[in-house]
């Protein structure tokens, strides 16, 4: 079992829901906080998932875990057993209420419920951990408080604890099982018994000249094996040597490919020769290429220089006149500003024109806007006289249709109530097909059910008849196997035996030694008898599984006939109810039900009651509708008269605004042609703004033209510098270059290049000389490798080759040889059917004795095995077994642990033997609280490892510590850690609750608890 996730919430410490704790990561870990912070409460979350309970608990209940303030808590825990993932949770209230225990495996998406209640969990749960919960917790969490209780205890408690978790109870069911056996094999002693009183004329003379000729047979076979294995040899030694020689053509082939490829080794090894005669002068190569760069650079950067200075000089000359001109040209704008002055003269008189013209707008906007609300008055007071005569229209027609509208109260009232009834009524004669349908449906299964039964009766006779063909045949098998085997003694008896010796059976001397025959092989026999018991096995099986059928289908046949009853009364019940609810209708509807209708009244009274119900309601909306139709005329008639007012009111203010807007024109007028006789422009104030525009562009066009004057004129002086240092670097790259040529000529001659450039187009880099040496080599170790082959396989094929018909030869040989000693077998075979046939009836016999010797035997062996395991030495004896090999690992831990202690098992009691104290001897009681804690520890740790063992194909994933690391000093922290690190190294999950920052510090992982005012957190830290 190994813990991959766990959830909690109300659980002790934990009020609040936590997130997932993902433990699928970690393999040894710490739990770490503060005193009180709920470490212990995470160990006791995944027993309780488990388990349902918790060590420190007690015998208190389990509701006690709940938080302070929580009414529940729920622990979820995912985890593996068995290459399998699985979820268990648990959830328990703290009033008393329904809860919740389920336990469900996951394969990929897939959640199946495996099972759900606390029994059901429990049980499921011991399967697949493979252990209890005592055995739990001293093998997989060891709790806090619980260590030393091993130690110190009594000694019945230590034996049951240890009885317990080494599974020794199996001697128990073991002996329960032996006598059981006993008594079987007493009755097959019985039972072979009375069989061989029909066989006592069966001998073994009638077959003896089949024997003989088998035995014949049998010499010759082993002549013909001979030479059928000596033709194989053969054949497989020519076609070694014919692969040979095709190997020796194909290498042949290869050298002489790589021969060919001669020219290009030479060419390859000439151009690694000039590469590494360029690298002896590659520094004067770099130093003429960066010389002659340097130049080219130079040279680019004089021209730009040129150039600039060439388009500075013809900007300069350009900006200067643009200068001059826009000077000229603000001069000659004198008249301009005499004009300006005149026209900001008229500001004032134009903004009183302006009003006059805004004021003139409103109004005459005014105007407009008041002859349309006349037009919409006179309209709308046309509007709400024609409403009016409308609204007295409606109300006389709905008066008129209220008036003429009218039903009976009395037949509503009493419709509505039998409506109920109406309705229950039409629900039972609804559900009658479908009662009726169940009653076939449960006739049906009652005569399925007894055809069912009927049908697993005769399969488990035809189960018990195969199960007794199969025990027939397994006795059978024992009597052939018995036989053989006697055969087999006597034929190794015989092979010793001269004559005049003693015979070692029965001490007579042995006058005539019988012929040594070929005995009957066994393994075939073993294989027959092993068939035929499966087969008993499986027929029994069959047989248990065929009767279980029967038994259910047995008690599916009586719940069928169960169900038919009951579903007889439902009908006749049914019928019942409706009969008395027609009765019940006709009796109360009997003023208004119509006799056509008499039969079926649930029908007429809900039909009838919808019309009524509509009666009333279309009533009830001409009575709303004709209040509404009243209050329309009323209002419609207030609305007259306010339209008519309204009216009047807007063609008054319509007056007055005409005549103001009269005035406010005379006066525009006027000011307009005082303004014509200064000016006669239509907009004075776009030709001042014109003409101060055209001053404010002459002035800056000015300002701009002298600012990029002066810009052009530091243009110009830069220029001109840059030109000359351009012109003197220039003159220095080309003298430099001169020089390095001249001082890497020689060097290039004496390495036969012409020029520094032969010698960069030689030159290669580090990389593309490595790969091609690595061509050239690995040419070369190609080229004596295949020569090396070819001379390897010419000396194995030597001077003489094998031929393809030599080899076919051989290979019919083989075929020749093989054929005969499949006639020899089939020969052999043939005799051992005839043989076979001719002992029936004394292998019978003789299988019989057998049967009877082991059936002997088996009694003797169960019966001396049931009265052993019955006495108390035997499980006395395994329980001391079991104490010493404990002690024996545990002093070993203890020792590692403390370098002082050892342990000791004396009178069914824990004694430490003091190595620093001349070995000592003292009781456990005597150490300290830290020596105490380590003794434990080793106990522990010893008892879990047995635990695993002895827990069978169920594999312990995890151990988890929780113990008081505290009580030791640092010396001995360190070795408990290093000792706890090695639990982990055997794939384990290993996790120990401390607050030893020590220890903490030593584990790769940490699951650190937070203690807070509303609550425990956890946290995982890596």
């Amino acid at each position: 079992m190994r813990p991959v996730a766990l959830d909690v919430q109300g659980f002790t410490c934990f009020r609040e829901a936590q997130p997932t704790l993902d433990l699928s990561a970690l393999s040894l870990f710490a739990i770490t906080g503060p005193t009180g912070a709920g470490k212990s409460s995470v160990l006791d979350a995944v027993t309780f998932a488990l388990y349902g309970k918790v060590s420190r608990m007690g015998r208190g209940s389990v509701k006690d875990l709940i938080s302070h303030g929580r009414d529940r808590m729920s622990v979820t825990l995912r985890f593996t057993a068995r290459d399998r993932l699985f979820v268990v949770t648990r959830m328990v209230r703290r009033a008393s209420g329904p809860g919740l225990c389920q336990l469900d495996e996951r394969v990929g998406d897939v959640t199946t419920t495996l099972a759900s209640g606390v029994h059901e969990v429990d049980d499921a749960i011991e399967r697949l951990v493979g252990l209890d919960y005592d055995a739990f917790t001293q093998a997989v969490v060891l709790p806090q408080g619980e260590f030393a209780r091993f130690l110190k205890g009594a000694p019945a408690q230590r034996r049951q604890i240890l009885q317990e978790l080494l599974r020794l109870t199996i001697y128990n069911r073991m002996q329960r099982l032996a006598g059981e056996r006993c008594r079987d094999a007493k009755r097959d002693v019985e039972a072979a018994e009375r069989q061989l009183e029909a066989y006592a004329d069966a001998t073994p003379e009638a077959i003896a000249a089949a024997e003989d000729e088998l035995a014949r047979v049998a010499v010759v076979q082993p002549q013909v094996v001979e030479g059928r294995d000596e033709a194989r040899r053969q054949r497989v030694e020519m076609e070694a040597r014919v692969h040979l020689a095709r190997d020796l053509a194909a290498r042949r082939v290869d050298l002489e490919v790589a021969l060919k490829e001669d020219g290009a080794q030479v060419a390859r090894l000439e151009r690694i020769a000039r590469s590494r005669r360029a690298r002896q002068v590659g520094v004067a190569i770099e130093q003429f290429a960066d010389a002659r760069a340097r130049l080219a650079m130079r040279t680019a950067e004089h021209e730009s220089a040129v150039a600039r200075l060439a388009g500075s000089q013809a900007v300069g000359a350009t900006t200067h006149a643009r200068f001059d001109a826009a000077r000229q040209a603000l001069a000659d704008l004198g008249p301009v500003k005499a004009r300006i002055a005149v026209l900001r003269g008229l500001e004032g008189r134009l903004r009183h024109r302006d009003a006059l013209d805004d004021e003139c707008r409103l109004l005459a906007r005014d105007v407009a806007s008041l002859t349309r609300e006349v037009a919409a008055k006179e309209a709308d007071g046309r509007a709400q006289a024609q409403r009016l005569e409308d609204a007295m229209s409606d109300e006389a027609r709905l008066d008129a249709s209220l008036r003429a509208m009218a039903y009976d109260p009395i037949e509503l009232q009493a419709c509505e109530q039998g409506r109920d009834l109406a309705r229950e009524l039409r629900s039972l004669r609804a559900q009658g097909p479908a009662v009726e349908m169940k009653w076939r449906q449960a006739q049906e299964a009652v005569r399925e059910s007894a055809r069912i039964a009927e049908a697993q009766a005769a399969a488990l006779e035809d189960a018990r008849q195969a199960f007794a063909r199969a025990e027939t045949a397994r006795v059978e098998a024992v009597r052939r196997l018995t036989e053989a085997q006697d055969a087999h003694r006597a034929m190794t008896l015989r092979r010793h035996l001269h004559a005049g010796d003693a015979c070692p059976v029965c001490e007579q001397t042995v006058a005539t030694v019988p012929a040594v025959a070929l005995p009957p092989e066994l393994t075939s026999l073993f294989d027959v008898q092993n068939d035929a018991t499966e087969a008993c096995r499986t027929f029994a099986e069959r047989v248990t599984a065929h009767h279980d059928l029967h038994v259910r289908a047995l008690a599916a046949a009586d719940g069928a006939r169960s169900q038919l009853a009951a579903v007889e009364h439902m009908r006749a019940e049914l019928r019942d109810r409706i009969t008395s609810s027609v009765a019940t209708l006709g009796a109360d509807l009997r003023h208004y039900l119509p006799a056509s209708s008499a039969s079926m009244p649930e029908h007429w009274l809900l039909e009838r009651l919808d019309d009524l119900t509509a009666i009333r309601a279309q009533r009830e909306t001409r009575a709303r509708q004709h209040q509404i139709a009243q209050a329309t005329r009323v209002d419609a008639e207030h609305r007259v008269a306010l339209a008519t007012q309204a009216l009047e009111a807007c063609q008054r203010d319509l007056a007055t605004r005409r005549e103001q807007l009269v005035a406010r024109q005379t006066a525009h007028d006027q000011l307009h042609a005082e303004i014509l006789a200064i000016t006669d422009a239509a907009d004075p104030r776009a030709e001042l703004a014109r003409l101060e525009r055209r001053l404010v562009d002459a002035e800056g066009a000015l300002d701009a033209a002298r600012v990029e004057a002066q810009r052009d004129d530091t243009e110009l002086a830069a220029a001109t510098e840059a030109e000359r240092l351009a012109t003197r670097l220039c003159e220095e790259a080309r003298t430099a270059l001169a020089t390095i040529a001249e001082r890497a000529g020689q060097a290039l001659s004496a390495l036969g290049f012409a020029s520094a450039d032969e010698a960069a187009a030689a030159l290669l880099d580090d990389e593309a000389l490595e790969t091609l040496e690595a061509h050239a080599s690995g040419y070369t170790r190609h080229l004596a490798a295949v020569t090396a082959q070819v001379a390897d396989l010419e000396a194995r094929v030597g001077p003489a080759a094998v031929s393809e018909a030599q080899l076919a030869a051989c290979i019919a040989r083989e075929r020749d040889a093989e054929q005969a000693v499949t006639d020899t077998l089939r020969r052999a075979a043939q005799l051992e059917v005839q043989v076979g046939g001719m002992r029936a009836r004394a292998l019978h016999a003789s299988t019989l004795h057998g049967q009877l010797a082991a059936a002997r035997a088996a009694h003797e062996i169960h019966a001396r095995l049931s009265a052993d395991l019955k006495a108390d030495a035997f499980q006395a004896w395994l329980l001391r077994e079991a104490f010493e090999r404990l002690v024996a690992g545990a002093s070993t831990r203890l020792l590692e642990l403390s370098g002082r202690y050892t342990l000791q098992w004396r009178d069914d009691e824990f004694v430490v033997v003091d190595h620093d104290n001349a070995q000592e001897v003292r009781a456990a009681d005597t150490l300290s609280g830290g020596e105490t804690f380590l003794a434990s520890l080793a106990l522990a740790l010893e008892l879990s490892e047995q635990v695993q063992r002895a827990a069978g194909a169920v594999r312990l994933d995890s151990l988890f510590i929780d113990e008081g690391f505290g009580t030791l000093d640092a010396a001995a922290q360190d070795v408990v850690a290093s000792a706890i690190e090695s639990l982990q190294v055997s794939g384990r999950m290993v996790g120990i609750i401390t607050h030893v920052r020590e220890l903490t510090d030593r584990m790769p992982a940490c699951i650190v608890i937070d203690k807070r005012p509303d609550g425990s957190r956890w946290d995982v830290r890596t």
